[in-house]
């Protein structure tokens, strides 16, 4: 990318209103991780060419790589209204939505994409993720129902449904549903992977070596994930250094949330510490919902 970026560099000094070069500059500049180098071509080029769908989708997905969820959806938006055919932007736009806790807006551009392309696989299973988020519990079903028709065995839609279907006591697909939930079990595992964390792995009817082979592989994707953590002390190395009590630290990869099945358990354990013999330290990955939890 260093060598194309000099080539489109040297290009724009030929023409510097050029749209393509500017487009090229600015996927370069992400590519090389200079992120603000390629928001601001990639404004160039929009202001080359206000109506091009592609620009204004790049930068898009430039602001939701940034976290910018608001300027994301603004520029989707943008994208649409030049392309409002497009199933692709709309699942992009819904992904954004997703993102900043915009599930009832997700929902309707997962719903508009998969309108648009009736096999587009990845829409109806987001679209289910965003009816879960919404408790809208039967749309959910309905919509992860339809992406196992193209997806038979993919985990994540597979095992939401069958949450889902336990939620409102649907046992109608029930048998077929975890037999193939055991085929995914051991396709996963057998390529490294969980079906899912293993807390759930109990609502799936596995027997007792089913549910021990998938913590197995769970244990070994955390592991991997948490090895550079190594010699991390809770609470920083120099409070590890003048502290006399033991230092205990918890961290959820999806944060401390009401919705977290985990996180709502987990609340008396936290009082259970003495304070005068341990410190607690509590780490998120997502940011704080404002609830109790």
């Amino acid at each position: 990318f260093h060598e194309a970026l000099s080539v489109f560099k040297g290009m724009e000094k030929e023409a510097p209103q050029d749209y393509e070069v500017l487009l090229n500059i600015a996927l370069c500049s992400e590519n090389l991780q200079d992120l603000a180098g390629a928001s601001r071509y990639y404004h160039k080029a929009i202001a080359v060419s206000p109506s091009s769908a592609t620009a204004w989708g790049a930068l898009a997905a430039l602001h939701s790589r940034k976290g910018e969820g608001e300027e994301a959806v603004r520029a989707y938006s943008k994208a649409i209204s030049v392309q409002p055919l497009n199933p692709e932007l709309f699942y992009n736009r819904g992904n954004a939505e997703q993102a900043r806790g915009g599930h009832a807006a997700a929902a309707k551009d997962f719903k508009k994409a998969a309108k648009l392309r009736p096999d587009y696989y990845e829409a109806w299973n987001n679209l289910g993720s965003a009816y879960m988020s919404l408790a809208e519990n039967k749309k959910a079903i309905d919509a992860l129902r339809k992406t196992l028709t193209f997806i038979p065995t993919h985990p994540i839609p597979l095992t939401n449904l069958v949450v889902m279907e336990n939620r409102m006591c649907d046992w109608s697909r029930r048998p077929k549903h975890l037999a193939l939930l055991k085929r995914a079990l051991h396709q996963e595992t057998q390529e490294g992977r969980a079906l899912s964390t293993p807390f759930h792995s109990f609502e799936f009817d596995l027997t007792p070596n089913e549910c021990h082979l998938n913590a197995l592989a769970w244990s070994r994707r955390v592991d991997e994930r948490v090895q550079h953590l190594s010699s991390f002390e809770p609470g920083g190395q120099t409070l590890a250094q003048g502290s006399t009590r033991l230092r205990v630290g918890y961290f959820s990869g999806s944060g401390f949330h009401n919705s977290t099945t985990t996180a709502r358990s987990m609340r008396s354990q936290y009082s259970m510490h003495d304070r005068m013999t341990t410190e607690i330290f509590c780490y998120a990955g997502q940011p704080d919902d404002g609830s109790d939890v």
